[in-house]
């Protein structure tokens, strides 16, 4: 059962080997080392947390269980999930004109834009948060006035991945 609330606890209490918390700061401080950057680790099982320690420094001090980081691209992993839901309930379709959601994006043509082309950051659309992102109701109208000027090609994008959620937030 999914526990309603977390809690410290014993790596035995949640189901782990008692070695497990010296295994994992073994680990990270190796990787710190290695990679170098902050970050935060949380392992928990069955509402038990057994290890939740911070390492590195952020913003020119020590990392804390407190620090905040910046969420950036982990949002594309949370739309994925989002979006494979859709797919298995029939709600949109990965290959599928967007134009036939968003009806100012073309449902035709070499710049037609799919799910999947946003999803692999090939429709050719470049930046993150470009004119206000998904706060902006109009995007996929400013996408498509422009997107013939687009040649379809790999560019990192935040904002094929608006287009993704606007197209989401249509039919749920």
């Amino acid at each position: 059962e999914p526990a309603p609330t977390l809690r410290c606890g014993t790596p035995a209490e949640a189901g782990f080997q008692d070695a497990l918390p010296e295994r994992l700061q073994t680990f990270c401080e190796g990787w710190h080392q290695e990679a170098g950057g902050a970050f935060t680790l949380v392992v928990a099982r069955n509402g038990v947390v057994v290890f939740h320690e911070a390492f590195g420094e952020h913003k020119g001090q020590m990392a804390t269980r407190d620090t905040a980081y910046p969420l950036f691209s982990l949002t594309k992993m949370v739309t994925g999930l989002m979006l494979s839901q859709f797919l298995d309930q029939g709600l949109l379709e990965l290959d599928a004109p967007l134009g036939r959601v968003l009806p100012d994006l073309p449902v035709e043509g070499s710049n037609v834009v799919t799910l999947r082309k946003c999803l692999m950051h090939v429709t050719g659309l470049e930046g993150h948060g470009n004119w206000k992102g998904l706060d902006n109701p109009w995007l996929d109208n400013v996408i498509a006035n422009g997107i013939d000027t687009v040649a379809p090609a790999y560019r990192y994008s935040g904002v094929a991945y608006d287009l993704a959620g606007i197209a989401m937030s249509l039919v749920a």
